[in-house]
């Protein structure tokens, strides 16, 4: 039997571990993949022990998504964007949601917020609200709402959401 040494799976997000001077690196696998991934991983982990895994970036095929065959969704540009919950249940993709709502959730979201301080130069925006001042006056309008109508805007969300995802991925990661 044929026993693979891999899988393919989305980077979903990451959390610092101050009190193990560390990162938890969190990728998704879909569901119809999860029991070929867990047999790669060799089962639950064993807390007495450290198993070693090696990463590396899928080449995305052009026009494709290296996931596809796996009903995975992904966002361009960055794989971990926030999903918005349905009335009935389901998850809509990020770039169906209007980039007013885009924005607000970003916002509410401390990595975002984070990236604000750290890669855009806005100091004072540590909550949602301030982070909200602070995209409005990025992305030049009054309020969030401009977003969906102000094609001038709207690329100035677009851009600074794709460099949230650059710096997300690079400058992060690495620290």
């Amino acid at each position: 039997m044929n026993n693979p040494a891999a899988f393919s799976a989305t980077f979903a997000d990451w959390k610092l571990i101050k009190t193990r001077k560390c990162v938890q690196i969190v990728f998704e696998v879909p569901l119809e993949a999860a029991d070929a991934a867990y047999q790669v991983l060799g089962g639950m982990p064993d807390p007495s022990t450290s198993v070693w895994f090696g990463i590396a970036k899928l080449q995305q095929p052009k026009g494709g998504d290296p996931t596809a065959d796996h009903g995975h969704a992904r966002t361009p540009g960055l794989d971990t964007a926030p999903r918005q919950e349905t009335k009935t249940g389901g998850a809509r993709k990020w770039d169906e949601l209007p980039y007013s709502q885009q924005a607000a959730l970003a916002c509410n979201d401390a990595i975002f917020r984070a990236f604000l301080r750290e890669g855009c130069r806005y100091p004072g925006a540590v909550d949602a609200g301030t982070a909200a001042v602070a995209v409005r006056l990025h992305c030049g309008v009054d309020s969030r709402s401009e977003l969906d109508a102000d094609p001038d805007a709207r690329g100035n969300w677009q851009k600074m959401y794709a460099r949230y995802g650059e710096w997300k991925l690079n400058d992060r990661v690495s620290a």
